[in-house]
């Protein structure tokens, strides 16, 4: 899935120095790599770090399902039965 980048940028205090953050959204991670490369090369750059975003709670669920990860019981004594096997 490829989207357009979003950027932030946020001024933060330093030890008295003001730098200034941007941040990048990236759909395509597959070029993460090469735009981090790309970004560092630019002059002014002191850092490139890479976060992350944490999966939902329902991201999680989907890949679940997807995943093959779904459990079925007749009833609740079912399910709990299956929990202590």
């Amino acid at each position: 899935m490829k989207k357009a980048l979003t950027l932030h940028c946020k001024n933060l205090r330093i030890n008295t120095l003001i730098v200034t953050q941007l941040t990048v959204s990236i759909e395509d991670v597959s070029m993460l790599e090469q735009i981090k490369h790309a970004i560092s090369m630019l002059k002014g750059v002191s850092s490139v770090t890479i976060k992350r975003k944490a999966k939902t709670g329902m991201e999680r669920a989907i890949e679940d399902i997807e995943n093959g990860r779904v459990y079925e019981a007749n009833s609740v004594e079912d399910l709990i039965n299956q929990c202590k096997a």
